[in-house]
């Protein structure tokens, strides 16, 4: 009888430990799977009607506290699943965005660039695989790597615009970092076409208006840098013609602003003052809204004795001119406080 007790027991405990088996999927008893783990990573701090109960911080919590322990909880969770044996490739490819979202992009590098061989992953999981990997290998300025991905992201299926975009970004701005102007512009080049493509069928879409600003402005800077004028000059022509298409009074202001003190920086004063005069005529009567157009008129009219003593003083450059301040951060901080 007592044998036969144990031997149930036994039993018992063995099915136990095959069904938890089972569940993980890495060989250890637990109750949440890779994909759940990067879940509630990712979903960190949000509430929903369907889950009020959940671990989210309260709605008052700053975005910064909230982004703070968004990594701190991925890392925890990243460290749970890394300490599981015979992790399968999927379960890396979770791994990898656990690792992603903590800010540890060697881990997350290694472990994306494994799972990119499963084929359980589907094509959007993978195309969001590699649209990390180029992010991770430009911030390490692992270009040849950080190419090669992008040619691969490229070349496959989905292909968003807006992925892209991003992309082609984060690798022009690595490049200039490195005062690799040539390959940055290249890139700010095609970031500037995704820009262009999402706005064509956005266009009302204060996203894709300020995605063509950033392309837009950043490719000006670039060839300002390299003392590419025509190339530097296009661009801004851009911007302004789409902003006044949208009805984006900011984003034409801003591009008008750009354009007319950099032709008086290369010497084209009166060129650089007739658009100026357009732009305050033709240029405001150019939207619908009436209120639109006597801001836009009072932010030009106030640029007007500014314009005019560029040019003719010793050293032309005011504060407002200094590389820091014409930096594409800086034009971008202005759209949003002047928005």
């Amino acid at each position: 009888m007592t044998r036969t007790v144990i031997w149930i027991l036994i039993f018992s405990l063995s099915v136990i430990g095959q069904t938890l088996k089972a569940e993980d999927g890495a060989g250890i008893p637990s109750e949440k799977s890779a994909k759940r783990l990067f879940e509630e990573a990712r979903d960190f701090g949000k509430r929903s009607e369907s889950n009020p109960t959940s671990d989210a911080l309260p709605p008052r919590a700053s975005k910064v506290e909230r982004i703070v322990t968004q990594k701190e909880f991925a890392a925890n969770s990243a460290a749970l699943l890394a300490a599981r044996k015979d992790l399968t490739l999927t379960d890396r490819h979770y791994l990898g965005m656990l690792y992603w979202i903590a800010g540890d992009l060697s881990n997350a590098e290694t472990s994306l660039m494994r799972s990119l061989a499963a084929a359980e992953l589907d094509a959007e999981q993978k195309q969001l695989s590699r649209s990390i990997l180029v992010i991770i290998n430009a911030k390490q300025k692992d270009f040849d790597v950080a190419e090669q991905l992008l040619s691969e992201f490229s070349a496959a299926k989905p292909l968003r615009a807006s992925d892209a975009f991003r992309l082609e970004s984060e690798i022009s701005v690595a490049y200039q970092a490195v005062g690799n102007i040539t390959m940055a512009i290249t890139h700010a080049e095609q970031a500037l076409k995704n820009a262009t493509a999402i706005f064509a069928e956005q266009r009302i879409s204060e996203t894709a208006v300020d995605q063509l600003l950033e392309a837009g402005l950043h490719l000006f800077e670039l060839n300002q840098a390299a003392g590419n004028k025509n190339k530097a000059v296009a661009p801004l022509e851009e911007l302004r013609n789409s902003a006044q298409f949208v009805e984006a009074p900011v984003a034409y202001y801003l591009a008008t602003d750009e354009l007319v003190k950099y032709l008086i920086d290369v010497g084209e004063k009166n060129t650089a003052l007739k658009i100026f005069e357009d732009a305050r005529i033709g240029g405001i009567s150019g939207f619908q809204n009436q209120d639109t157009r006597d801001d836009l008129k009072q932010r030009l009219d106030r640029r007007e004795i500014h314009y005019s003593l560029l040019g003719e003083m010793p050293n032309p450059r005011s504060e407002e001119h200094t590389s820091e301040l014409q930096s594409r951060q800086y034009l971008v901080c202005r759209l949003l406080l002047e928005k």
